[in-house]
């Protein structure tokens, strides 16, 4: 019994050219002539050779999606389904590659020889943008040790300042107090002979992060990072379980972890003919 009628598609599948090397003639215009793919690469020649699956997807869908399984009949008959379904995941999969073969020799090929061109420019700027990120953080380092040496000969003119202004303050108030005048009078004349004191703002030139030429710029950027200083002191949220060896480790026969629950999982298994 054939519920998704598989074997017609296997009785009438189209051929698929063999996939023989041959070289892939690009056009002389790029991108190709009237917008259209080349032939051997146009997406729409290459579906149409899997429409006859296509056709079957909603008759699969509305079989699948009504049977229930309520004996050992509907069980045999939802596993026919089952397996006729891999079947066609099998198919559909071997028509891809044979359908992508070359071309995917031919990008494979691309992609290997340009590789091996990016790498090599890689291998040469890489060092120099070091170096370029060494001065450049270098000078990003002296400026802001500069405004911050300003800062405190600000701060240092300041106190000076300050300091001399009391110094007048107290000697203006102790004169006008021998003169006759109470605390509070003394106190106010000297306050209004000594003009307040206006803090300094160190004055920087304004820090130039973009460095232009002809060929480009270049700007240094901050970006936040991190660095492991002790695992032990990581909190648990930014922990993750080892999956990998987790599964090693229940398949080589490991039944308790703490933590961890082990179990069997059951799963159906299919074998199609």
């Amino acid at each position: 019994m054939n519920p998704f009628s598989y074997d017609a598609l296997l009785e009438d599948e189209p051929a698929v050219e063999p996939a023989v090397e041959r070289p892939v003639v690009l056009p002389a215009d790029n991108p190709p002539a009237a917008g259209r793919p080349w032939a051997m690469l146009d997406p729409e020649a290459a579906r149409l050779k899997f429409s006859e699956f296509q056709a079957q997807i909603a008759t699969m869908k509305a079989q699948a999606g009504a049977h229930q399984i309520t004996d050992q009949a509907s069980l045999n008959l939802g596993i026919e389904m089952v397996a006729q379904g891999k079947k066609m995941l099998k198919a559909v999969d071997v028509r891809r590659k044979a359908i992508i073969e070359v071309p995917d020799g031919f990008v494979s090929s691309v992609n290997t020889f340009c590789r091996k061109i990016s790498n090599d420019i890689k291998a040469i700027i890489t060092p120099l943008d070091a170096r370029v990120n060494a001065f450049m953080v270098e000078q990003d380092r002296l400026r802001r040790e500069a405004e911050r040496k300003a800062r405190e000969e600000a701060e240092a003119e300041r106190r000076r300042l300050e300091d001399e202004a009391a110094a007048e303050r107290a000697r203006i108030e102790a004169e006008a107090m021998a003169n006759g005048a109470s605390k509070e009078e003394a106190a106010a004349e000297a306050q209004a002979a000594v003009d307040p004191i206006i803090p300094v703002v160190p004055v920087t030139a304004p820090a130039s992060t973009v460095t232009r030429t002809a060929e480009g710029t270049a700007h240094l950027r901050k970006d936040w990072a991190w660095e492991e200083v002790d695992f032990n002191l990581v909190p648990r949220e930014y922990l993750m379980l080892d999956t990998k060896k987790l599964n090693q480790a229940v398949k080589a026969g490991v039944r308790e972890i703490p933590g961890i629950r082990i179990f069997e999982k059951p799963k159906t298994n299919y074998r199609t003919k």
